[in-house]
């Protein structure tokens, strides 16, 4: 069963290509039924499969958006030649500690999805057994990566430890990718990732980007935590050019350039853990992975992992899941929650905000949400936001 899933993913892969493929193929310009019409944007189309335009081919995420932008010649699209590539979108996900997959592909009795297959088969691309990753795939070519899951993810040992999934993932990202798209060119990588996943997958990107660096890559960090006694990358990582802040009234800015930054990024940090009554402030056990550089920081009151199962909510236009890198590039806070009993109740609605506005804004949180075991966690929210808009004003 495992084989055939690993050989149903890389033959679904070639399967989209060239059914992309023909419906360019001989034309001047696409036909009518694969553009389609632009989707307005509106929280009742884009995001609901009933509101869903010819162009984003089925696709209602962050997916949908790239399909959209390149049937429609927009965006990073615009201009493109008739006959071009279209773009082979690979999807992963990578769970958090203690969770065998990404939440929402669990079933209502907590049974793990059935259209999901395991993967991690006696040779994974060349992964010896017993270090191949626990691992899934489905039917429409996405692979979905565990997190830690020794002592029910207490700890970050075991073949989905946070160094284990960097050695990994990579190589069998890279195995699934057809011999059409071998030099990365037009290979759109979507991964999102929560916890210490979070904290594999910025290491992962950054592997993937040195190693094919036409592929272009969008992440998703849900509040990147490596947990206690980390250090290196698992601590403190660059996915982007940013620029440090001077200190001082004199001290100057200074640029730092990424060699192997990811395209598209985006890193949610709640504000508090959730988990501060279970440990003394000086430990960490839940501060964040410092990141600099991402496109988009979102600030949200949430606990632990907020806005990883219902999204958030954007000028009435609902982002969740890895479509948050379709937001505008900027800082955002949250500033309250949809309660009218819809199908949108519980959706963080979000703001992007300037640096005095963000800064007056995570005080008033610090002070009624941050506790003391909180600490670390808001000083690295405050430090990365202080960059942020040393970068980009």
């Amino acid at each position: 069963m495992a084989n055939k899933a690993l050989e149903a993913l890389k033959k679904n892969l070639q399967a989209k290509l060239d059914q992309a493929r023909k419906a360019t193929e001989g034309a001047t310009s696409l036909p009518e039924g694969v553009q389609g019409p632009l989707l307005p944007n509106s929280g009742n189309a884009r995001g609901k499969k009933e509101g869903l335009a010819h162009a984003r081919e089925g696709h209602a995420g962050r997916r949908g958006d790239i399909l959209e932008a390149f049937n429609n010649k927009t965006g990073d699209y615009k201009g493109r030649a008739d006959n071009a590539k279209p773009p082979l979108l690979i999807k992963v996900s990578i769970a958090g500690s203690g969770f065998e997959v990404w939440k929402t592909h669990k079933n209502a009795d907590k049974t793990i999805d059935t259209e999901l297959a395991r993967i991690d088969v006696p040779k994974l691309d060349g992964i010896v057994s017993d270090w191949a990753p626990q691992s899934y795939a489905n039917d429409k070519g996405d692979a979905s990566f565990s997190g830690p899951l020794v002592a029910g993810g207490l700890v970050d040992q075991g073949k989905n430890s946070i160094d284990n999934l960097a050695k990994t993932v990579p190589p069998v990202i890279l195995k699934a990718i057809p011999k059409d798209y071998k030099d990365g060119s037009n290979v759109v990588l979507i991964i999102k990732a929560h916890s210490r996943g979070a904290v594999a997958a910025s290491i992962i990107s950054k592997k993937l980007k040195s190693s094919m660096p036409k592929m272009k890559i969008e992440l998703t960090q849900f509040d990147p935590v490596p947990g206690p006694s980390q250090r290196g990358k698992k601590v403190d990582i660059a996915v982007g050019d940013y620029t440090k802040p001077g200190k001082g009234k004199k001290g100057k800015a200074k640029d730092v350039k990424t060699s192997d930054a990811v395209d598209e990024s985006t890193v949610i940090y709640s504000m508090g853990s959730g988990y501060a009554k279970l440990k003394k402030a000086d430990l960490g056990f839940f501060t964040p992975q410092r990141v600099h550089g991402a496109k988009r920081i979102i600030v949200s009151g949430q606990n632990h992992g907020g806005g990883l199962l219902k999204g958030f909510m954007y000028n009435k236009e609902k982002f969740k899941g890895a479509r948050v890198n379709s937001l505008p590039p900027g800082a955002y806070h949250d500033v309250g929650v949809i309660s009218d009993g819809g199908e949108d109740d519980g959706v963080m609605q979000i703001e992007k905000m300037t640096k005095d506005d963000f800064m007056a804004k995570l005080a008033f949180t610090d002070s009624i949400k941050v506790a003391d075991a909180d600490r670390k966690r808001y000083d690295i929210v405050r430090k990365s936001l202080e960059e942020f808009f040393a970068k980009n004003g």
